[in-house]
């Protein structure tokens, strides 16, 4: 099992990376928009008749498309609580914890229930996989959730 430290650390690794990529992507925005400007000015020199428009095409950024919250259904809001201590847990684990609190999975698998919704917060930078199949919140997660009901403890005490 991962340490506190080594698990703070590997989370607050993948907030850096997360950054550094919608950095580079802004960047390739701004250097778009540099270029597209300096073609205007070139043309206005010359003393262009017809007034340009620039229609740049900008991604949204993925920070806007992911602001939702998590937790709003039974089995999200059982991963969520099941991971936020910050240890690393193996499915069968958080399967254990699903079948302890009685979640209804609709005849499904259980397992392969709980693993496609750790999949899909996966997507968003929600959880994290290790290479022994262990799955943790990431810092991201960890805000996108909220503070999970856990009475006498304080958002504080939970960070």
């Amino acid at each position: 099992m991962a340490e506190p430290i080594t698990t703070a650390l590997r989370a607050k690794l993948h907030d850096v990376q997360h950054e550094r990529t919608a950095l580079q992507s802004r960047l390739a925005e701004l250097e778009q928009l540099e270029q597209a400007i300096q073609l205007v000015i070139a043309d206005e020199s010359r003393g262009a008749r017809a007034p340009v428009q620039l229609k740049l095409k900008t991604r949204r950024r993925k920070a806007q498309v992911r602001r939702k919250q998590i937790g709003q259904t039974p089995k999200s809001a059982l991963i969520v609580r099941s991971l936020w201590a910050g240890d690393w847990k193996a499915l069968g684990e958080i399967e254990a914890e699903a079948l302890t609190a009685g979640i209804d999975f609709e005849g499904k698998n259980v397992g392969r229930s709980l693993h496609f919704a750790l999949v899909g917060l996966q997507r968003f930078g929600y959880t994290e996989k290790d290479a022994d199949n262990r799955w943790c919140l990431t810092t991201e997660g960890r805000s996108a959730a909220g503070t999970p009901d856990f009475p006498g403890r304080t958002n504080a005490a939970l960070n």
